[in-house]
């Protein structure tokens, strides 16, 4: 998109739908980034989108609600945060896909979602 305000730094990722039984009920694209794209598009605000591999994530659903799990975690990627020149950075990950070590060389506002960098991922659960 033409001047972008925001730079997004998320994920896509291939949910697989899972009953109690562990049966498989189906499988649909997921994950942040495909969330976070639709919503600015939709709002038309111009953005820049970078992204890492696509993960899978397993989704159990149960009476009581959907418990996620990431069934082979990646390694975290670094990110020249310096490099990113929008005002806005907003990171949403599945989990710590994104090394922030650097993220203080970033020269605009932050918005972390901070969810995938506690989420477990081994088990079912947050």
């Amino acid at each position: 998109m033409e001047n972008p305000k925001i730079t997004i730094l998320s994920t896509f990722a291939k949910d697989r739908l899972i009953d109690e039984m562990g049966n498989l009920i189906r499988e649909q694209n997921g994950g942040p980034a495909l969330y976070l794209r639709q919503a600015l598009k939709n709002e038309k605000i111009p953005f820049s989108l970078k992204t890492g591999p696509k993960m899978e994530v397993e989704i159990l659903i149960t009476r009581n609600g959907e418990f996620g799990k990431v069934p082979r975690k990646l390694k975290s990627q670094k990110i020249q945060f310096y490099r990113i020149k929008t005002p806005f950075l907003l990171i949403s990950s599945v989990l710590d896909e994104f090394d922030l070590a650097n993220l203080f060389t970033f020269k605009g506002k932050v918005f972390l979602d901070i969810q995938g960098y506690v989420r477990n991922g081994k088990d079912f659960g947050i």
